[in-house]
C-alpha cells in the first residue's frame, strides 16, 4: 500500500557503511589552553528526527550526465540482470531506479518523502567530495522552501591530517553555517563525524582549540564512546550499525549507553 511503499522508499535512500581506524597523534605545545565548551540550555534542546543521506549518486540521463557511484565494483549499470532491474552497485535497489542526485525532481520527491516519514534534518554525508551536490540540494530546499534542514558529516576515516580535518570544519562553519537551511542548536551549527577514534581525543581538543580560538564555533558529535573523547566533543552519536547487527548486539542497548555516556560528559 501506500504508506508501505513511503516506508520502504525512505529506507532505501539510506545507506551505511563500516571501515577500520587508527589513531593519529597531534603535538600539543607547552603554553597550550584548551578553550571552553559551547554552553546549552538543553530543556530547550528540540527532540528531532535525523536521517544520514548519501548525495553522490548520477546517471547517464540525468544533470551529472554519467554514472557515479552505481557502477563501483565493476557493476554495469546498463545492463539488466533482470526485467527493469539494473546491475546496481547497491544492496537495496531503488524505488524509482538509479536516480541523479542533480535531478531538482528527484530532490523534491526525496525531500517530501523524508517530512512525510517525520524525519526533521539530512545529515549529508561527503562535504569533501560531492560539496557541489550538497550545494546545490540546499540551494534549492531554500529557494523553493521546502522545509528540510541540513548539516554535515565529516568523514575521518581516510588518510587526513588533523590540519585538513579543522580546514574542513572550518569551511562548513563559514560557508553553510548562517544558511537558513543549516541545521543549528541555540545558533550553533551542527556537525557530525565518522571515524573520530582515528585521531586521539587530544588531537580532537586541539582541531576545536583552534577553530573556536579563531572566533569561529559549532557543536562537533563524535562517533566513539570512549571517556576522554566523551570529555572533548560536545555530543556523541552513531553512524553505522553495522558491527553491532555483525556482532549481535542489541541495537537499542547500545544507543541507550551512547546517551547514558553523552549525558555524563
Amino acid at each position: 500500500d501506500m504508506n508501505r511503499n513511503l516506508t520502504v522508499s525512505v529506507v532505501a535512500i539510506l545507506v551505511v557503511a563500516v571501515t577500520a581506524v587508527t589513531i593519529q597523534k597531534l603535538t600539543v605545545l607547552d603554553d597550550y589552553s584548551p578553550s571552553e565548551k559551547p554552553e546549552l540550555n538543553l530543556s530547550e534542546v528540540p527532540k528531532l528526527v535525523m536521517a544520514f543521506y548519501h548525495p553522490w549518486y548520477g546517471n547517464i540521463t540525468g544533470p551529472t550526465g554519467k554514472w557515479k557511484n552505481w557502477n563501483l565494483n565493476n557493476h554495469k549499470p546498463d545492463e539488466f540482470i533482470s526485467p527493469g532491474r539494473r546491475d546496481l552497485a547497491t544492496a537495496n535497489y531503488p524505488f524509482v531506479g538509479p536516480y541523479d542526485n542533480m535531478d531538482p525532481w528527484l530532490i523534491r520527491w526525496h525531500i517530501g518523502l523524508a517530512l512525510e516519514a517525520g524525519i526533521d534534518v539530512f545529515v549529508m554525508v561527503g562535504i569533501k567530495y560531492h560539496e557541489a551536490n550538497i550545494e546545490y540540494m540546499m540551494d534549492l530546499a531554500e529557494n523553493e522552501e521546502l522545509g528540510m534542514k541540513f548539516c554535515f558529516l565529516i568523514e575521518c576515516q581516510h588518510h587526513y591530517s588533523s590540519q585538513e580535518i579543522k580546514s574542513w570544519l572550518s569551511h562548513s562553519i563559514q560557508k553553510y553555517g548562517n544558511r537558513s537551511s543549516y541545521f543549528k542548536v541555540q545558533n550553533l551549527p551542527v556537525i557530525f563525524t565518522f571515524g573520530s577514534g582515528r585521531y586521539s581525543a587530544q588531537a580532537w581538543e586541539g582541531i576545536l582549540d583552534e577553530i573556536r580560538k579563531e572566533g569561529q564555533n559549532l557543536l562537533l558529535f563524535g562517533d566513539t564512546t570512549k571517556n576522554e573523547y566523551a570529555e572533548v566533543f560536545d555530543g556523541l552519536q552513531h553512524y553505522s550499525s553495522v558491527g553491532w547487527i555483525y556482532n549481535n548486539y542489541s541495537i537499542p542497548h547500545r544507543y541507550e549507553f551512547i546517551a547514558e555516556r553523552a549525558m555524563n560528559h
